[in-house]
């Protein structure tokens, strides 16, 4: 169970919430996922997704994850799509880019879908690495 981001009610620390984005950067290096844009470092406890691209706020930061994440699931090439469909700047039905802070429900929202997708693409990545041991 990945927790992506802090909770309103106070019971998700910080130490967690960077085990959880670790996990999703050592996925995104197992995959080998390459981009001109992207570097990712596997740190322990905190990894890190830097985007070439200078990235001053938390909304485009997330806008390049969800970026990496479409990246990733279109070199899988499953017939199969996402759980919650990404686009340039949103994932579902939340604008990630343009969200308050103060907006929980769909900070909530958010996390739920992305959390989904990595799955899905986790469960993709297994079967490809599975296809090409047997193949």
């Amino acid at each position: 169970e990945l927790r992506l981001a802090f909770s309103p009610k106070g019971d998700l620390g910080w130490e967690e919430i960077q085990a959880a984005w670790s996990q999703v950067a050592q996925l995104l290096l197992f995959i080998d996922l390459r981009q001109r844009d992207w570097r990712i470092i596997p740190l322990t406890p905190c990894a890190k997704l830097i985007h070439i691209k200078a990235v001053y706020n938390l909304g485009k930061d997330m806008v390049s994850m969800a970026k990496a994440l479409k990246a990733l699931a279109s070199m899988l090439e499953s017939s199969q799509s996402l759980p919650f469909p990404i686009t340039r700047d949103s994932i579902g039905d939340v604008l990630i880019g343009q969200l308050p802070n103060s907006d929980h429900s769909s900070w909530s929202r958010f996390v739920h879908y992305l959390a989904c997708n990595l799955q899905h693409l986790s469960d993709l990545a297994a079967e490809d690495r599975r296809t090409k041991i047997q193949g």
